[in-house]
């Protein structure tokens, strides 16, 4: 798993968790990692391609399993993003 898309990239998911509940639009997200590099990666592609991962996998999450991975003990946000990444790769 972590050759193909990077591991679990749980504080990252987070982060975009809790600003797409602020937001409510994934397009918008997207938008705003890309132009602010929220997630910090020293090139733009790789920034695109992680940000396009993660949020593919979080828009599988309801709101409710959303708000439960913003405000969750980190195993638990660990286990919520290993649900969204089984949903993913079935």
């Amino acid at each position: 798993m972590s050759f193909t898309t990077g591991g679990l990239f749980q504080q990252e998911s987070v982060d975009l968790a809790t600003l797409y509940l602020d937001i409510r639009d994934w397009d918008k997200l997207s938008e705003q990692v890309a132009s602010q590099n929220l997630l910090q990666m020293r090139t733009q592609s790789s920034s695109t391609r992680i940000a396009r991962e993660l949020i593919s996998r979080l828009k599988l999450l309801s709101d409710a399993e959303l708000d439960g991975l913003t405000s969750a003990s980190s195993r638990d946000q660990g286990y919520i993003l290993w649900v969204a990444i089984c949903r993913r790769y079935l």
